[in-house]
């Protein structure tokens, strides 16, 4: 049986030719086939990584879109029962998958109408890590709670829209670690909430 040779496979395969002059000048058919084989193990490395890397990015817009829909089983099966999220809404870190669902819970009951745009601004990934800046909003129409504190910020009706980003590390197809940025400043300010 004959081995077809796919485009992408034969422009490695020529680069390899070129890096390689002992082969170009005169190689044998079992010098063409180790390269080929060489070159077809290194082309299958990267489609490995390539699916692991989308597999990821879509871990990060499954949690988001179930947090859109208020599926808190969807949100929280896409996190590990000890992710690890910084945030500027809580004064440390949360440690764990029910806290983080608490925190996220405080805040959209605060602004039931929030939601986070789909498609994002940016998704990128690599490895094990993933960024993900996205547009949001909401309307403050409820008490909102802040976490781990006894400060209940009542409703004012005001809306808020803001740039976010968040930055995750992946780990057995479970979001681990979780960053999330964004500018509480001006969105205290959008709410009316800032000093006078």
């Amino acid at each position: 049986m004959k081995k077809q040779i796919t485009t992408p496979l034969l422009a490695l395969f020529v680069m390899g030719l070129m890096m390689t002059p002992a082969l170009a000048a005169n190689p044998t058919i079992e010098q063409l086939q180790m390269k080929i084989d060489a070159l077809s193990t290194e082309l299958a490395k990267y489609k490995a990584e390539e699916a692991r890397v989308k597999y990821n990015l879509s871990l990060m817009t499954k949690a988001d879109v179930a947090m859109n829909a208020r599926d808190w089983k969807g949100f929280n099966d896409g996190h590990s029962d000890d992710v690890v999220v910084t945030s500027p809404d809580t004064s440390a870190p949360t440690t764990n998958r029910p806290d983080h669902l608490k925190v996220v819970q405080s805040f959209v009951n605060a602004f039931p109408d929030h939601k986070i745009e789909q498609p994002y601004v940016t998704l990128i990934g690599q490895g094990d890590y993933l960024c993900a800046v996205h547009r949001n909003g909401g309307t403050f129409t409820q008490p909102w709670h802040l976490p781990g504190t006894d400060i209940v910020i009542p409703p004012n009706g005001k809306k808020f829209t803001m740039k976010m980003v968040t930055v995750a590390k992946v780990k057995d197809e479970k979001l681990v670690e979780e960053m999330i940025i964004y500018d509480m400043a001006a969105m205290a300010k959008q709410l009316g909430l800032s000093p006078k």
